[in-house]
C-alpha cells in the first residue's frame, strides 16, 4: 500500500497543478510524463489500475469526448508487456525493439495522440480547420511533455545506475 502512495500523491499533485494553472499549463503537460514514468518504474497490476483510475479522474475534471488515453495506454502496458516476455523466450538475444532512452518519449507522444483524437469527434476530423486546431494545441503540449519525459527516462537510468531500481529481467 506504501509503495502507491507515493505515485498517487505525485499523479494528484500533477492534475491539480494542472487545474490550477489551466492559462499557463496545456491539459496534460505534467500528468501524461509521470503516467509513463510510474508504469516504465514498474509495471504492476495495482499501478495499471492506479494510472488508469487517475487518468478516469483527470477525464472527470476536464471531460473530453472519450476517454481514450484512460483507456487505451493500460491496456496496451499490458499488451507490450506480455508479447515482450513471449518473444524474449524464444529468442536467443532479447532486446527490446525500441532502446529504453526513447521508450518514455514515444509513450509520451502516444498518450498524447490518444488524447488529441479523445477530443475529437469523428465528424471534426472531417474538417481541416480542426485538425489544424489539434495540431497547433497538440505542439504546446508536446514543447513541455517530451522534454519532461525525457527527464524521466534519464531518472529512470540513473535509478537503475544507483541500484534503486532493478534493470529489466530479459530472457527469463
Amino acid at each position: 500500500m506504501l509503495t502507491l502512495l507515493t505515485p498517487l500523491l505525485l499523479l494528484w499533485l500533477s492534475i491539480s497543478l494542472e487545474l490550477a494553472m489551466a492559462a499557463s499549463l496545456p491539459h496534460g503537460c505534467l500528468l501524461f510524463p509521470l503516467v509513463v514514468g510510474i508504469l516504465l518504474w514498474r509495471l504492476t497490476a495495482a499501478r495499471l489500475l492506479l494510472v488508469g483510475a487517475m487518468l478516469l479522474v483527470d477525464w472527470i475534471a476536464r471531460p473530453t469526448v472519450w476517454p481514450l488515453a484512460a483507456l487505451v495506454l493500460p491496456l496496451l502496458m499490458v499488451c507490450s508487456n506480455g508479447a515482450a516476455g513471449r518473444v524474449a523466450r524464444y529468442r536467443d538475444n532479447s532486446r527490446r525493439m525500441i532502446p529504453e532512452p526513447v521508450q518514455a518519449p514515444l509513450l509520451t507522444l502516444l498518450l498524447v495522440l490518444l488524447h488529441q483524437l479523445g477530443r475529437q469527434s469523428a465528424g471534426d476530423w472531417l474538417q481541416l480547420q480542426a485538425v489544424l486546431l489539434s495540431v497547433r494545441e497538440s505542439m504546446s503540449l508536446l514543447s513541455i511533455a517530451i522534454p519532461l519525459s525525457a527527464v524521466v527516462s534519464l531518472l529512470l537510468k540513473l535509478s537503475e545506475e544507483l541500484g534503486i531500481r532493478r534493470p529489466l529481467q530479459r530472457g527469463v
